[in-house]
Order: C-alpha cells, then structure tokens, then sequence
C-alpha cells in the first residue's frame, strides 16, 4: 500500500509538485514573511519551486505577500531572496534536485 503524497502549486509558475519538492513560505503571526523546511510549521503557507527563476519572480512580483496576505518590504525580500537560495542549494544536494526544481532520484 502506497502513502498519500500530498501535492502542492507554484505560487510562480503554477506547476504542482509533490510538497517535498516544494519551498514553504509562511506568515508568522507577527505577520512577517519567512521560510521553513517543516511544513507543520503553523502560520498560513504558500510554496514555491527550488527553481531560481520561479523564486525570483514570486518575490519580485511579491506573490508570496499576496497568497499570504501580508506586506513585503525590499529588506524582506532580499532576506527572503538569501533563504531562498541556501535552502534550494540545501535541497539541492540532499534531495537531488537540479537548479530546474527537477527531482532527479
């Protein structure tokens, strides 16, 4: 008997990918914008591909604050920008993931 995977969309490109795949975003109840690795994290989530064009055009077309309903400013999305990228390397090398956000294991 398979496990249920649970499927997730791009707040960039739209694509759904298995939420492992996936980068989460999230709202802290202070209402600021972060990233997280543990998708039972609470706070309200939106995901995102590895990929680096997909993260830059969900904080630069601040997409994330929208899907979160809350405010981003240039200094958030530059952190965010930073997080974004060391965990999609991150992800990179544990999980197998190509610079594309493609699973390759």
């Amino acid at each position: 008997m398979s496990g249920h995977v649970p499927i997730r969309r791009c707040v960039a490109c739209g694509a759904r990918k298995p939420q492992a795949e996936l980068l989460r975003f999230f709202r802290r109840a202070d209402g600021t914008l972060t990233l997280t690795t543990d998708t039972r994290h609470p706070g309200r989530g939106a995901y995102c591909c590895s990929a680096e064009a997909c993260r830059r055009k969900a904080i630069e077309k601040r997409l994330l604050g929208k899907k979160l309903k809350a405010a981003t400013t240039t200094t958030s999305e530059q952190e965010l920008s930073k997080l974004a990228s060391d965990l999609a390397a991150k992800r990179r090398i544990n999980y197998g993931v190509d610079e594309n956000g493609e699973n390759h294991r």
